[in-house]
């Protein structure tokens, strides 16, 4: 079931990458205003990505917490969408006898999808916005972010959120 799960997350990641390949010039996909999207204080009621994953329906409005990452490359390319990790989950470099040069991936964890969830900042009309997440909002691998928006869920049960606001805690 869980290998199942595991698949469907990656088919979604690799439809969301695919969906950012088109023929729009560099400046054209850039011309975003991030101030937009980054919240200057941080919205209450954050849940983890656990209780998310757990209790959330499709389009409830939703405040999840998180740490940016989850794979080698957590970023869907020429979109702001992005995966992050339950923060109850600790990345490898906190671990004490992991040297791993790339923690935000989390490869000392099992059972990776059910810990993590994809992050699409979205338009007016829900539509990821075709610039990355780490140019627009300034972000990068295993900050801890609060996220506001709308959860959706795809046919096969895929979990993502839509959010309209992000806030980078410091």
């Amino acid at each position: 079931m869980n290998n199942l799960k595991h698949q469907w997350t990656m088919i979604v990641i690799l439809i969301a990458t695919l969906a950012g390949c088109n023929s729009k010039s560099e400046q054209e996909t850039t011309n975003v205003d991030g101030s937009l999207y980054r919240l200057t204080s941080e919205p209450s009621g954050a849940i983890s990505i656990l209780e998310l994953r757990n209790g959330a329906k499709n389009n409830d409005d939703v405040v999840v917490v998180g740490r940016i990452g989850g794979s080698r490359q957590p970023w869907i390319k020429g979109l702001s969408a992005f995966t992050m990790m339950d923060t109850s989950f600790p990345p490898c470099n906190e671990l004490v006898e992991d040297q791993c040069p790339t923690p935000w991936d989390y490869c000392c964890e099992t059972d990776l999808p059910d810990k993590q969830t994809l992050i699409k900042v979205v338009d007016d009309q829900g539509q990821p916005l075709e610039v990355g997440a780490q140019e627009l909002l300034g972000l990068k691998e295993l900050q801890t972010i609060v996220v506001q928006g709308k959860v959706q869920l795809d046919q096969a049960g895929n979990m993502s959120v839509l959010a309209s606001g992000v806030y980078i805690r410091r």
